[in-house]
């Protein structure tokens, strides 16, 4: 697994001025190798969110391309690419329970509630999650919501995690 990203930028109209283009990403090239960790580090609005989004599809970029494991993924939809984010608000479903949350990836992907079941637990369990199977996420605290996109995101098992502000609500 490896991925690249060649020449990408992305340009944004500036809401305020329906003129004026805002540069969001400038020419990143960058090449990631199999078990590397990568953190991009800047000031707010330099652009490090807008990255994470484009290669896990979110965002298209301006110009550019996206290579996953020798594919150029481009015009593939976030479902289809061999990614998973953690959103810095976590994006966890609020009428969902923390295993329904955990689970919904595997659900979508048409795996056997037996084999469901069995991976939610495993994950719970190594996410220290197992007593709050059934509650909602507006009942738990920063680091648990956390844990619960971080859980959600690795029962898939991605080639590429990515992760926006993954520090913000760290408990142990």
């Amino acid at each position: 697994m490896s991925l690249k990203l060649v020449n990408i930028s992305k340009i944004f109209n500036d809401p305020d001025h329906p003129q004026k283009q805002v540069k969001a990403v400038e020419d990143v090239n960058l090449e990631i190798n199999e078990g590397e960790m990568v953190s991009f580090l800047g000031p707010s609005g330099c652009g490090k969110t807008t990255t994470l989004r484009i290669v896990s599809g979110f965002e298209t970029p301006t110009t550019g391309e996206i290579w996953l494991s020798g594919e150029m993924i481009n015009n593939l939809p976030p479902n289809k690419r061999d990614t998973a984010m953690v959103f810095q608000s976590y994006a966890i479903f609020p009428h969902l329970s923390v295993g329904q949350n955990i689970a919904f990836g595997l659900e979508l992907k048409g795996f056997d509630k037996k084999v469901i079941k069995e991976e939610v637990d495993k994950i719970m369990e190594i996410m220290n999650l197992q007593e709050y199977y059934n509650r909602r996420p507006d009942q738990l605290s920063g680091g648990q919501q956390q844990r619960v996109a971080l859980a959600r995101s690795i029962i898939n098992r991605p080639s590429v995690l990515l992760f926006d502000e993954p520090l913000s609500n760290l408990d142990a």
